[in-house]
């Protein structure tokens, strides 16, 4: 899923909301039990508190009701990604797009209140279980310039996978995440930051979903 920059916390935008178009690559094979996790929501509501402005901060003594606004980001979506298949994502900038992958990754703001139902093959997950089961690409890449393609992806690899695995068994993983994303030519080639030129834009950013894809999760959200 590609995500486009939008601000969550703007009052202007969200007043005007428009509706998320989720559009499928292809139809859903039903019949094959092994063909992947599917993803579902209900009724999903999240509303954060209000940013207050430099004259709302100054209370002068005085709490109205004010204080206790929120802004509502989503209101009572629903959807779902049947196993195995790709979807996309599709509205204008500010129409929660960004908000709904935060939601469904489980990144929820402090203070901010969340219901409706996330289920799982089915079956309702909590906030918790559901950041064992999902991979979430940020929007920004979030890579050690100085490092290679390589050094990144083992980087995460150690990090992130058991103890209990093989070193030998994680850079297997590595080197197969290499070749999946077609990073073989670039694999020791350093990211590079503003100071010295590195890998392309596009080689930048599969080596953001190959630090993800380490984890073999069930689901990806990018």
């Amino acid at each position: 899923m590609d995500r486009e920059v939008d601000d969550q916390h703007d009052d202007d935008g969200m007043e005007d909301q428009q509706e998320v178009v989720i559009g499928m690559s292809h139809p859903p094979d039903n019949t094959n039990p092994m063909a992947g996790t599917s993803l579902s929501w209900r009724d999903i509501t999240y509303r954060v508190p209000r940013r207050k402005r430099l004259l709302d901060r100054v209370s002068f003594g005085r709490r109205g009701e004010a204080d206790h606004e929120k802004l509502t980001l989503l209101d009572r979506v629903s959807g779902c990604v049947p196993a195995g298949m790709a979807v996309a994502v599709m509205g204008p900038s500010g129409c929660g797009k960004s908000t709904l992958l935060d939601v469904l990754a489980g990144r929820i703001s402090k203070g901010s209140d969340l219901t409706g139902e996330i289920l799982v093959n089915g079956v309702p997950m909590k906030r918790k279980a559901m950041k064992g089961l999902v991979a979430y690409v940020m929007q920004d890449d979030a890579l050690q310039g100085v490092l290679t393609v390589r050094e990144n992806l083992l980087y995460s690899a150690l990090l992130r996978l058991p103890a209990s695995l093989p070193d030998s068994e994680k850079e297997a993983r590595v080197e197969e995440v290499i070749d999946e994303l077609g990073l073989r030519k670039v694999a020791n080639t350093k990211i590079g930051n503003v100071f010295f030129r590195g890998v392309s834009g596009g080689e930048r950013r599969r080596c953001s979903i190959g630090m993800e894809l380490i984890t073999r999760p069930q689901i990806l959200l990018l």
